[in-house]
């Protein structure tokens, strides 16, 4: 034995072996190496978290607005139809009563115009007067003014007539009827006008006269309701069968 190696005990030049309790040294990484792998774990990606499984108990699956009927277009389709009801019942009455007085009067016009071309003769006025006329309805009462004549025409004046013309001759004023058998007092002579064809069919006033063409101005406001009420009567009628709109369309 040399003196160096008695300087070194034998225990520490003996490598321990492997599992027999020696111990070593735990070995610290360099500040470096920590950094790096901090760093490696803060972006390691998250692990995915599993989506709770929510409970099936009281849960309300949503409605489709398609899969059910809307009470609120049913409302609208049913008051739809109801207004083009109550306007088709208004608008038959307005609108047939319209129809029926303008036909009438049209054709009692035009048979007034077509006595402009009635041949001529000699006659003598018998007498001449007003009547009144009076009418009741729901509104009311009103009198009319209705002028009638008499006279006698042809040679030897053997043939009468009673047709001042082919309308009828009421007015609201007695004044105006007043005014109009002023024209034909009793025992004038007077132009008669009888259809060529039939001499018996005769009229002391031809053509239109302004007093026939107030009947074409109070028509007018009558006519332009009923076409607004056509006009009303299609839009509600079109809207009624269209039906509430749908998405999409």
């Amino acid at each position: 034995m040399t003196p160096s190696d008695a300087s070194t005990p034998f225990w520490d030049a003996a490598e321990a072996p492997e599992g027999l309790g020696g111990t070593q040294e735990p070995t610290v990484p360099s500040t470096n190496e920590s950094a790096s792998e901090a760093a490696s774990l803060a972006i390691l990606p998250a692990a995915p978290v599993a989506a709770a499984p929510q409970a099936d108990v009281g849960r309300v699956e949503p409605v489709s607005v398609q899969d059910t009927p809307s009470t609120a277009n049913d409302g609208e389709e049913n008051g739809g139809w109801g207004g083009f009801l109550f306007i088709l019942f208004f608008a038959v009455f307005w609108v047939g009563g319209t129809v029926v007085a303008t036909v009438a009067i049209t054709g009692d016009l035009a048979e007034q115009h077509s006595t402009r071309t009635w041949d001529e003769i000699p006659g003598v006025m018998d007498r001449s007067w007003v009547d009144e006329e009076v009418s009741c309805g729901d509104e009311g009462c009103s009198t009319n003014y209705c002028v009638y004549v008499e006279y006698s025409y042809g040679y030897g004046n053997l043939l009468s007539g009673d047709e001042l013309s082919k309308m009828e001759d009421c007015y609201a004023s007695s004044g105006l009827a007043e005014k109009l058998i002023e024209r034909y007092p009793a025992g004038d002579e007077v132009t008669v006008y009888h259809h060529p064809d039939d001499i018996n069919e005769t009229v002391l006033e031809t053509g239109l006269s302004l007093r026939y063409m107030w009947l074409l101005v109070f028509l007018l406001p009558f006519q332009l309701v009923s076409l607004a009420l056509l006009y009303v009567l299609q839009s509600v009628a079109r809207r009624a069968t269209s039906g509430p709109a749908t998405d999409g369309s």
